[in-house]
């Protein structure tokens, strides 16, 4: 039996799936949008975290970094590109 996936609301078709339902009793969440973004990781043989790269739905690099801590900073940094530009794809994200 396959392990369960995470699902989105992604509408690329290697990525789709359902849209996730917002926490209960956070109504500031009513207006929030999915965002996609896929992390590619390289681990080595004993699954340390070496290296990665995010890419998002349209499978365009967005950042690239090394080590459990570089991953945070280049969460950041991709949800901050995509806060000063509203609207990127078909992502959205309020301020």
């Amino acid at each position: 039996m396959a392990a369960p996936r995470l699902v989105s609301g992604c509408q690329h078709p290697k990525m789709a799936g359902h849209l996730l339902d917002p926490i209960a009793g956070r109504d500031d969440l009513v207006q929030s949008r999915p965002l996609v973004v896929v992390l590619r990781l390289l681990v080595d043989a004993k699954g340390e975290l070496m290296q990665g790269e995010l890419v998002d739905m349209h499978q365009i690099s967005r950042g690239r970094f090394a080590g459990w801590d570089g991953l945070a900073p280049a969460v950041r940094s991709f949800l901050n590109e995509e806060r000063a530009s509203p609207v990127h794809g078909d992502a959205v994200l309020g301020n």
